[in-house]
């Protein structure tokens, strides 16, 4: 719900999530969120509005590598905020491209829309303190839904607590936070090719595909050779078995080291 949504906004803050400035009431049953205005709108519609070309697909066209080191750079963030939540038990439930919003330049990426997030035991793997802060206990909020049909992992993720067959238990909050690394690697993989995961398929036909174990092709050669780990970063994410996808404390430090690597290289700037 909005309350719910709101007691947890006011209680982080991240350069990777969307700031919470306050909350009023329109009247006995509507609230309003006043959050933080980010120009340059949601990352999907940079990505793969309706018209044609792509913000994304012009950036592509004009400045080849700088493009896809914006790319990396707006990843990285979006990997960041989610790390900052997991490190705070926090676990999204619906991480997707029209949950990001971009600023002005679209040149900084932050997660927002909490509305069905949930509270649980920290992350272990995502306890580093790198900027960011909680400013009280968190408060749970009850999930409202499982987020959105298109992202959702496998049918291990979302059966009662257990793990599939063949498979010994995990602790039911440590699948909760792979669910966000197996959506991330659909976000990664929609902004680096552009397009949405499945896109010719309806969500629930995208869900079942990705139940069969079908996942969308990874083709990077439109990147430079270096991008090409990233593939290796997607189906990791992407994995099957919650527990064989990295924590986003990971997910971090690789999108972080290659990004280290083309500024030694002089093939990506500082922002």
């Amino acid at each position: 719900t909005a309350i719910q949504e709101a007691s947890l906004l006011a209680q982080l803050r991240h350069p990777c999530i969307c700031s919470f400035y306050g909350a009023c009431a329109l009247d006995r049953t509507s609230l309003c969120l006043v959050l933080e205005f980010m120009e340059g709108g949601t990352l999907d519609k940079f990505l793969y509005p309706e018209a044609t070309p792509s913000p994304r697909a012009q950036l592509m066209a004009s400045e080849p590598r700088q493009g896809a080191a914006r790319l990396l750079r707006l990843s990285l963030q979006i990997a960041d905020g989610i790390r900052f939540l997991h490190s705070h038990g926090i676990v999204h439930q619906d991480i997707k491209c029209s949950n990001v919003l971009l600023d002005e330049a679209q040149t900084h990426a932050r997660v927002a829309d909490f509305g069905i997030s949930r509270v649980c035991p920290p992350e272990p793997d995502a306890l580093a303190k790198p900027p960011g802060r909680v400013t009280a206990p968190l408060m749970a909020s009850r999930a409202s839904s499982c987020g959105t049909l298109r992202y959702m992992p496998p049918s291990e993720e979302i059966s009662a607590y257990g793990a599939g067959e063949g498979r010994s238990p995990h602790a039911s909050n440590r699948k909760r936070f792979a669910r966000d690394v197996y959506a991330y690697a659909l976000l990664l993989h929609e902004v680096l090719h552009g397009a949405l995961v499945f896109g010719h398929l309806s969500p629930l036909d995208a869900y079942f595909a990705a139940s069969m174990g079908d996942r969308p092709a990874i083709d990077l050669t439109s990147l430079p050779a270096a991008y090409q780990v990233l593939a290796g970063l997607i189906e990791q994410c992407w994995h099957r078995w919650s527990e064989e996808r990295p924590p986003a404390q990971e997910i971090v430090d690789t999108l972080l080291s290659l990004s280290q690597h083309l500024k030694a290289e002089g093939k990506m700037d500082d922002p």
